[in-house]
């Protein structure tokens, strides 16, 4: 909108702006007020101000623009501008320049008060960029071919539509309904189409189940009309592919199945045999078919196909070479090869991964199972979060959801979940503190409770935090010489994560900022809560002999028998529990 397009408002000379160069030091010239900037690249025509998209021009006659519509926070996207010339920022943050405009954005994103950001690069660093910010009204904005930058202005959702002059609006709703039309005939015939083969698919693919309740269910277009878009593959050539499911081809085992490698035209590919008739199985099967389909993310597991036969279900995932995380953080031979670096990376991808899904996804889904078996990792150590049979989706402004079954993995199972059966994102948060001070200590948090009387592996980190050794439970392995303040702020992350009250941990996106950020603030953390083994509770903040001893009244006094298992032992002593919630 251009300013003075009402002459009853503005008058000629109202229209005109400077075209002016300034630095930064010299001060302000507010020419076209708030929300408004000056334009310089017609050279034929004077340069004129104009109100930022989704602003109005404001009635009072000192100029100057206002939001057409109030933001509300957090429902709001960014409106961008090129080549601007930019007011001096209110605050300047230096991320990793590897992650600076997805810093930026995080930052902006997540501070209801910021207004507008923008990543300059800095002018005694070429090459290199920092992150601006506006809390205030932005004054004195001008387009500049040469020197300008990108501005990217928080606006309300309704902000970015444009009037439109009533002859415009004719033109365009013709169009539009002439479009559909022909859209709405192409996927009317498409639709016909597809129902007529997944007719003929499900008489041929239809299968019947029988739980353990020895009740029956039907498994027919129930799964194969969802809408799946994922191709239905053939039993017997799954089979050849994997060599009759043959033990040499065996990658692993989970609670509802067991993991082979198959190769299909030259090909390789993961496949998940969902073990017998469980009724559970049959519970995972649909959960994770209806649920990853939905989601898509560098660090997520990719879902290729599945398949129905008689007794047998099938799920076909993208081969990741190099296996499990727990794999090489707990086996000695190839724990080695895991050094710092690499450590910090997968961290940071399970955090985007997590941060997508609680936060960035279609659907808000809950993993509930989150643990380093679940975590794969690519040829290039890309970490994708795997096996979403226990995830929820979760109504995004509920605080938090009851469930009637407890069902989750020893050591990584949060307080709340394990005493009364409530879950939240905050409950993926402590499965991720708990990952991340197994991955920085090279040891698992059920293992060093065997081997401690029941106390946690939270439990001894964080009273060496407390005491200042915290360099004390780092992982041999890893070189604090070169890396220890970047390993010393990932251990406050994951104490953070696994605090006990869920308002005191923080959301996944704040994790990420904290991870990508070296100049983030840091909370110090308060004591780890409870955790659970099984169907009992253990108390997380239990004394040691430089730490103060605390109690909970809603605690259970119970000890964990003493067992000979090595704190950093490979067997896979965390196994999935389903318990009666308290």
């Amino acid at each position: 909108m251009m300013l003075g397009i009402d002459p009853k408002t503005r008058n000629e000379e109202d229209l005109s702006c400077a075209t002016y160069l300034r630095d930064y030091e010299v001060g302000y010239n507010k020419t076209c007020g708030s929300y408004a900037y000056c334009s310089t690249f017609k050279s034929t025509t004077p340069a004129q101000c104009h109100c930022i998209e989704g602003f109005d021009l404001k009635p009072e006659p000192t100029g100057g623009c206002v939001r057409r519509a109030a933001l509300n926070c957090p429902e709001y996207h960014f409106m961008r501008l090129e080549n601007m010339r930019l007011p001096l920022p209110e605050y300047v943050s230096d991320f990793h320049q590897a992650d600076i405009a997805e810093s930026c954005k995080f930052f902006c994103s997540n501070d209801c008060n910021c207004t507008a950001y923008a990543f300059v690069e800095m002018q005694d660093s070429p090459g290199k960029h920092e992150c601006w910010y506006w809390e205030v009204e932005l004054n004195d904005i001008q387009e500049d071919s040469v020197r300008g930058q990108d501005l990217y202005v928080k606006v309300s959702p309704t902000n970015s539509e444009k009037k439109k002059k009533p002859k415009t609006v004719l033109i365009a709703c013709l169009s539009t309904g002439l479009g559909l039309i022909v859209i709405f005939t192409a996927m009317f015939c498409y639709w016909r189409i597809k129902k007529k083969q997944a007719r003929a698919r499900a008489a041929t693919t239809s299968i019947v189940i029988r739980g353990s309740d020895s009740a029956t269910e039907l498994l027919s277009g129930e799964i194969t009309m969802e809408n799946l878009e994922l191709p239905l593959m053939d039993f017997e050539t799954i089979s050849v592919a994997t060599n009759r499911f043959s033990d040499s081809n065996k990658l692993g085992k989970g609670g509802f199945g067991v993991v082979y490698r198959g190769i299909l035209d030259g090909q390789e590919f993961a496949v998940k045999r969902l073990s017998g008739i469980s009724g559970q199985g049959i519970n995972e099967f649909k959960n994770e078919l209806k649920l990853i389909t939905k989601v898509k993310h560098i660090n997520l597991v990719q879902l290729k196909g599945y398949c129905l036969n008689r007794d047998e279900k099938l799920l076909i995932y993208e081969y990741l070479e190099n296996r499990s995380l727990d794999i090489h953080l707990f086996d000695k031979n190839q724990s080695s090869e895991l050094n710092w670096p690499r450590r910090f990376e997968i961290a940071k991808g399970i955090a985007r991964g997590l941060s997508y899904l609680h936060h960035d996804s279609p659907t808000m889904i809950v993993h509930r199972d989150l643990k380093p078996s679940n975590v794969l990792l690519a040829k290039d150590m890309t970490p994708k979060i795997s096996d979403f049979g226990m995830a929820r989706i979760y109504n995004r402004g509920e605080n938090e959801v009851e469930t009637t079954k407890v069902v989750e993995t020893y050591g990584y199972m949060s307080p709340e979940y394990s005493y009364d059966g409530t879950y939240s994102e905050k409950s993926d948060v402590f499965s991720y503190g708990v990952l991340m001070l197994e991955m920085l200590t090279g040891m698992r948090n059920k293992g060093f409770a065997d081997a401690n009387n029941g106390i946690s592996l939270l439990t001894h980190v964080f009273n060496k935090w407390k005491e200042g050794e915290w360099a004390d439970v780092i992982d041999p392995i890893l070189d604090l010489d070169s890396s220890s303040q970047e390993v010393k702020r990932c251990l406050n992350i994951g104490l953070l994560c696994v605090q006990d009250r869920t308002e005191d941990r923080p959301i996944m996106p704040s994790v990420v900022l904290m991870l990508v950020s070296q100049t983030e603030s840091m909370l110090q953390p308060n004591p780890p809560g409870y955790y659970a083994f099984g169907n009992v509770l253990y108390s997380n903040v239990a004394s040691s002999s430089n730490a103060e001893s605390t109690s909970n009244a809603a605690s259970a006094s119970n000890t964990l028998p003493t067992t000979t298992s090595n704190a950093a032992s490979t067997s896979n002593a965390a196994s999935t529990v389903i318990v009666e919630a308290r």
